[in-house]
């Protein structure tokens, strides 16, 4: 049985930061971690702050989707308000169907105007966050993070491009084109995440067992959004505890935290 709560949100937001971190996180447990994914350090920090910081942009407000049972054992509510001021924590009983229905499970938070960017809870991408979501311009209705991939990877997503530019289908584990996306997916508007997930959780559109985010752009498409990509300098996951241990040894660069300047929504 799911279920979530969460906390008031504090003021309207430029855009919506969601990362859902409620996954079992298997492959460091039986790697020895004793702590959940989102809090084992990176260079003395937790891989969640790694995250929040990697992607910190003038008034963003954050939104958190993490297992009841991890909020009570190692006081998530403290240490994500400590990460990003004035967040929204949802909570939820078990695994869902995918990342897809996990993040609807905060369709009380995004299902407005306010633009939605979603991303994994264990990734760092070498670039330059705010103008990733300046990218988003007139005309636009979402953009995905995306880097080439030559070599085929059924690791990841793929998005193809039309002769404009535009996305014309993305999909999950395909290798459909060498544009790969990094797990960073952003929408003009957070009701057109909520409608179009919607749209394929009832058409039961699943991807490998699982409805995933990148595939709810199919639907967007299908309605006339114009969706575009914009690359990443890198993408590094840092997921599972060989990509993990492999950042650790070849990013050189330190992880320092950004400075917002004029942002109410983040400190």
């Amino acid at each position: 049985m799911l279920s979530s709560t969460s906390t008031p949100q504090m003021a309207v937001p430029k855009i919506n930061i969601l990362i859902p971190m409620a996954g079992a996180g298997s492959r460091f447990a039986k790697a020895g971690y004793k702590d959940p994914k989102p809090l084992i350090p990176v260079r003395g920090k937790p891989m969640i702050q790694v995250v929040v910081d990697n992607m910190r942009v003038p008034d963003a407000h954050f939104i958190f989707v993490v297992q009841r049972e991890h909020y009570a054992q190692y006081d998530l509510g403290t240490k994500l308000r400590a990460v990003a001021p004035g967040c929204d924590i949802v909570q939820i009983d078990g695994l869902t169907e995918g990342a897809a229905c996990t993040v609807l499970l905060a369709k009380s938070l995004i299902d407005s105007d306010v633009p939605l960017l979603t991303a994994n809870s264990d990734q760092f991408l070498e670039w330059d966050a705010a103008e990733f979501v300046a990218s988003m311009t007139d005309g636009v209705d979402g953009v995905v993070s995306t880097f080439i991939k030559d070599e085929p990877d059924v690791k990841w997503s793929y998005a193809k491009l039309d002769e404009h530019g535009h996305i014309q289908d993305i999909q999950e584990k395909k290798p459909i084109s060498n544009i790969a996306t990094t797990g960073i997916y952003m929408w003009r508007k957070g009701s057109d995440f909520v409608r179009y997930a919607q749209q394929m959780i009832d058409a039961g559109d699943k991807s490998n067992g699982e409805y995933y985010v990148a595939p709810v752009y199919n639907y967007g498409i299908r309605d006339g959004k114009k969706y575009i990509v914009k690359h990443c300098n890198r993408m590094w996951g840092i997921g599972v505890p060989d990509d993990l241990n492999f950042f650790l040894a070849e990013y050189k660069k330190p992880l320092i935290r950004p400075q917002i300047v004029d942002s109410t929504a983040v400190c």
